[in-house]
């Protein structure tokens, strides 16, 4: 169990803005099938204080008043650099900074005890850039098709 207690500056911030980013696109592939889970809403702010707890089967918060007991079953994805971890529970994404831990044996664990119990985001797919036009000019060239097709086979001719 790593204890933990800081305040995020506005650098550590800025980085978890980007694994947020890292974060949310990758959750927009991994489930298409259900609407865009953003805005998110990061449980910290600059300057506040954050505190708890990483234990073997859950992730305790606290921020400000707001007290939470986050189990590991609950986080859909994570992001982490070298300096931060950002953790996906629906709409809302808990940060973890390296300076909140006393040590960075302390750090390494429960990076280690989030990386084992939480899945990776991975790295988004994205097509080559020359792909989208061609996709683009097959589909208008099989709607043509299909219109001439229509036409063609249509019987148009007068009444007998």
């Amino acid at each position: 169990m790593q204890e933990y207690e800081g305040i995020l500056t506005e650098g550590e911030y800025a980085e978890i803005g980007r694994l947020r980013q890292e974060l949310s696109s990758a959750l927009v592939v991994l489930v298409a099938a259900t609407p865009y889970p953003g805005p998110w809403v990061v449980a910290t702010r600059v300057g506040e204080e954050q505190r708890g707890r990483v234990s073997e089967d859950a992730l305790e918060v606290r921020v400000g008043e707001c007290e939470a007991r986050i189990p590991w079953e609950a986080f859909i994805a994570y992001a982490a650099s070298a300096d931060a971890v950002l953790l996906s529970v629906g709409r809302l994404a808990v940060p973890v900074a390296r300076s909140f831990f006393k040590s960075r044996g302390e750090w390494e664990a429960a990076r280690a005890m989030i990386g084992e119990r939480v899945p990776r985001a991975g790295p988004v797919r994205t097509q080559p850039s020359w792909l989208r036009p061609v996709k683009v000019a097959l589909l208008w060239l099989a709607l043509a098709v299909v219109v001439y097709l229509g036409w063609h086979f249509a019987d148009y001719s007068s009444p007998r």
